[in-house]
């Protein structure tokens, strides 16, 4: 490995790993930083200390930034007059999407931020890349990025603008249509070797500028909520203790202090947290055994924890629950092979999966499950989901994985619509829709605002074996029966 690795400065300090204060207000709105010009294609490479260089000696004045870099870089100064300033100013914009420049409100300073100082501060052009390379993984959602595109290259699909925008936007991101802000924040990380131009992974080189592999990455994003708020505040006390044991007790006040004091469950924190992060390598215990509410004891970080010099988010702001994160990956014939697992919780995992993946791919967005298998013992599961096309709907889709459906299920889909506002009601199952709900559902749809989509076994496995597009062909189809169903709504204020 080039010995420039070995340079990368740590930036693991106390300081750094400061938990957010509980008053925080977070950003529920997840959304990729607006690149604009801000790309290595444009300004010809990916060179981001040379980038600060050239701009340094007009720190401050925007103006005489956007007049240099109309002038210095070839794309740009090759465009019209016209729109010549309106491109070098969108390089801004992008910068200080990703940092590196002084925002007042919606205002663009000129003013170069600490990152953007601590990036010039740099030795050399390949330390430099790699500080911001960490921060765009850090704090402009490059991680989950490099979790995105692992998770569609184990599903065996290709990797693409077009399946990355698809799975961001499973996740919860606000994503345009043909937007390229990944490919612009992969061309910057690009510049480390820690990923390529085809989005493929160099888990050498990723372990040490952020101390994690791909692996350890998605073992977090799979971490319970609690738990990854316990290994945050063990991360941030550590330097003060150099190695020595510390006191669950103590870990335990301020991951309270932090975000509140129901952050784990009363009585269960050996079982819920300590145990689970013990099995999976995070940390080792001593003295553990015994004590009221399981905050007895000490616990030591290890080096799969130590070796992070990245912050981890502690909030997952997607929708698809902690347990199911590791599993995107699993291959639709496997999930419907699971789905007649004798074993329950298999077939609740794999009904949970078949939710998610059929939501996602006939483009709607999850909001949450209402309903877990382990509740509903793998026969049902609700979720509750975002559509937006020409306009909003809310979607609740209940899944089913038994022989028939009956009225009552669908009826109580109704009143939970109205509970929560919901326009569509989708009614999923394995098994078969009798006459009585079809019709039941139809007149659901003529007599009231509700719209009811059924989807039986049948259609499930012409999606099993042909993919969305047959799903999204009679979705389209249903529509127009819906359509039929509801005109005479209208009809009667017909003149």
């Amino acid at each position: 490995m080039d010995e420039r690795w070995l340079k990368l400065p740590d930036i693991d300090s106390p300081e750094a790993l400061n938990p957010v204060d509980k008053n925080t207000v977070i950003d529920r709105q997840r959304k990729l930083p607006n690149m604009n010009e801000f790309s290595p294609g444009v300004l010809g490479n990916n060179n981001i200390k040379h980038l600060l260089e050239t701009l340094s000696p007009y720190n401050g004045n925007k103006e005489l930034m956007i007049s240099k870099i109309a002038s210095n870089y070839t794309r740009i100064a090759r465009t019209p007059p016209s729109q010549r300033n309106n491109r070098a100013n969108n390089v801004l914009i992008g910068m200080s999407q990703c940092g590196l420049l002084i925002k007042q409100g919606d205002l663009i300073t000129g003013q170069f931020s600490q990152l953007a100082n601590e990036i010039l501060e740099c030795e050399d052009d390949f330390l430099a890349n790699a500080r911001f390379a960490k921060h765009l993984l850090e704090e402009c959602s490059g991680l989950e990025l490099l979790d995105v595109v692992e998770v569609i290259r184990a599903r065996g699909e290709a990797v693409n603008l077009q399946s990355i925008r698809d799975e961001l936007r499973s996740r919860g991101f606000t994503v345009t249509e043909n937007e390229s802000n990944a490919s612009k924040i992969r061309m910057w990380i690009e510049s480390t070797g820690a990923v390529d131009q085809n989005w493929k992974i160099d888990n050498s080189k990723l372990y040490v500028l952020i101390g994690a592999t791909s692996s350890v990455l998605a073992r977090w994003h799979s971490l319970p909520r609690n738990q990854r708020i316990f290994l945050e505040q063990v991360k941030y006390i550590e330097p003060y203790h150099s190695g020595d044991w510390i006191t669950v007790r103590q870990l335990k006040r301020l991951s309270e202090l932090a975000y509140g004091r129901n952050v784990f469950p009363e009585g269960r924190l050996r079982m819920s947290v300590l145990d689970p992060l013990v099995k999976d390598g995070w940390i080792k215990t001593k003295g553990t055994g015994g004590g009221r509410g399981g905050d007895s004891g000490e616990i030591q970080p290890l080096n799969q924890l130590l070796d992070l010099k990245i912050k981890l988010p502690i909030d997952g702001m997607t929708a698809i629950p902690v347990d199911l994160r590791d599993k995107l990956a699993i291959p639709i014939n496997k999930i419907f092979e699971d789905l007649k697992s004798e074993d329950r919780h298999i077939k609740g995992v794999a009904l949970e999966l078949l939710a998610l993946r059929l939501t996602s791919d006939i483009g709607l967005f999850p909001v949450c499950f209402r309903e877990r298998s382990a509740k509903t013992q793998g026969a049902e599961v609700d979720v509750i989901a975002n559509g937006v096309n020409l306009h909003y709907s809310r979607w609740l889709i209940q899944c089913k994985n038994t022989p028939q459906v009956h009225v009552h299920d669908i009826a109580k889909e109704v009143g939970m619509a109205v509970v929560l506002k919901a326009q569509v009601i989708t009614l999923v199952t394995t098994g078969q829709i009798g006459r009585s709900v079809r019709t039941y559902a139809d007149g659901l749809s003529s007599s009231s605002s509700l719209q009811a989509v059924l989807i039986d076994g049948e259609l499930l496995n012409k999606y099993k074996s042909s993919g969305a597009s047959v799903v999204i062909d009679w979705l389209r189809g249903n529509a127009y029966r819906v359509l039929t169903l509801k005109q005479p709504q209208v009809q009667q204020y017909d003149e």
